[in-house]
Order: C-alpha cells, then sequence, then structure tokens
C-alpha cells in the first residue's frame, strides 16, 4: 500500500487563525497508484480553539481543492489501507495533551501526521529513508512541501518521495 502525506498550502490571508502561511497535512494511502483516485485521507481539522477531530475522506486528487499542493510519499506500508484504519481508528485519536516534536509547537494537524509516521515506524510497519529522522523530519515535508508547490499544473497529482 501507498502511504504519504498530503499538504495544502493556505496563502497569506487565507486562514484568519494564522497570521502567516502554512501547510494543512493530512495522512493519504492507496493500494493503488496515486493517479488511479483509490485514496483515503485521514487528517485532523479544528472543531473549535481547542478541540480537534478527525476527518476522514475519499478525495479525487485530479480535482482537488486549489489549495492542495501534492503528497509527499513515504513509501510502502507493510499492510492493506484496511489495516492503517484501524491502526489511526484505534491509536491515534485527534487530540492529544502532551506529545512533542522537532517542529510545529503544540498540537496541530502536522504533528498529528508526524506522531503517526513515527508511531508506524516504530512498530515496524515503515522505515524512513537514509538520512531523514525525527530532527529532520519536519524542515524536511516542508521543503518538499515548496518544491511541489513548484509542480503544481506541471503534473496532475504532484508527488515526491521522502
Amino acid at each position: 500500500m501507498r502511504f504519504g502525506i498530503a499538504l495544502y498550502y493556505y496563502g497569506l490571508n487565507a486562514d484568519p487563525s494564522h497570521p502567516i502561511p502554512y501547510f494543512h497535512w493530512a495522512s493519504i494511502s492507496s493500494e493503488l497508484r496515486w493517479s488511479e483516485n483509490d485514496t483515503t485521507c485521514y487528517e485532523i481539522v479544528r472543531q473549535d480553539a481547542v478541540v480537534w477531530k478527525w476527518h476522514f475522506t475519499r478525495p479525487d486528487l485530479a480535482i482537488e481543492s486549489a489549495r492542495f499542493s501534492g503528497i509527499v510519499e513515504l513509501g510502502e506500508f507493510d499492510g492493506p489501507t484496511k489495516l492503517i484504519d484501524e491502526i489511526i481508528r484505534a491509536w491515534h485519536p485527534a487530540n492529544v495533551d502532551e506529545w512533542s516534536v522537532t517542529g510545529p509547537i503544540g498540537w496541530t494537524c502536522a504533528t498529528w501526521v508526524m506522531k503517526l509516521a513515527f508511531d508506524l515506524e516504530e512498530q515496524g510497519y515503515y522505515n524512513f529513508p537514509g538520512g531523514i529522522n525525527v530532527d529532520n523530519f519536519y524542515r524536511t515535508i516542508l521543503e518538499k512541501g515548496e518544491t511541489l508547490r513548484d509542480l503544481k499544473g506541471v503534473a496532475v497529482i504532484p508527488v515526491l518521495p521522502l
């Protein structure tokens, strides 16, 4: 199964709760190639100023929103999409009190996705490529996000490997 991070770019003034541009992060999986549109998107979104909630969809990436920048493909996940769905629902709530990582401050969509990726690696479902670790993962994804923005319009579904 393919496993990656879908990035959505919010420019200046696109989101009143954020004074600067940012990427919204979501975990995404597919049994097929990304272009086959057999994807499941797992994300958390703000319910209010404090609480996050799960939001799981099956987006058509070819006609996704203008904010969709592309996918940073983490690689192959050892198991079917049903397994990752079960892992997320059982072990990755939308809200967590204590968890920090090199990257954004506090609990965000990015920290939720990073926690999932790190937990999957720790459990042996996934291995980070050489040179990628918890200290540079966030920065690496943001750099890939900027490159994906440049590929928008060149590829129907821009995809970069981690």
